[in-house]
């Protein structure tokens, strides 16, 4: 959903790899598999020069019974998938090929 959103209103290119930097997770009751559940989203996009955007955050809420049941909050940061690759090699050549 986050990925989503962030190629749709931030112009992300659809080669953007997403690497995951943070992930928090806090749940302050239990959720009832049964029920539905709504959930919340907010992107916290930095401003960049001209727009470019290489970081992205997001505060996920879960709802229900209109009563917040936990929140995740994660941290990304965008790479263009010509750079991840270099990067992967410049990595496997480092460690003698990933041995």
């Amino acid at each position: 959903m986050g990925t989503a959103t962030v190629h749709k209103f931030y112009d992300v290119d659809f080669d953007t790899i997403f690497i995951l930097d943070v992930v928090n997770c806090s749940f302050t009751n239990f959720l009832e598999c049964q029920e539905p559940v709504v959930i919340q989203m907010a992107i916290i996009a930095p401003d960049g020069p001209h727009r470019v955007r290489k970081a992205f955050g997001s505060v996920v809420t879960i709802f229900q019974h209109n009563e917040s049941k936990g929140t995740i909050e994660f941290n990304c940061t965008c790479i263009p998938k010509k750079l991840f690759a270099r990067m992967r090699r410049t990595a496997a050549a480092c460690t003698g090929g990933g041995q």
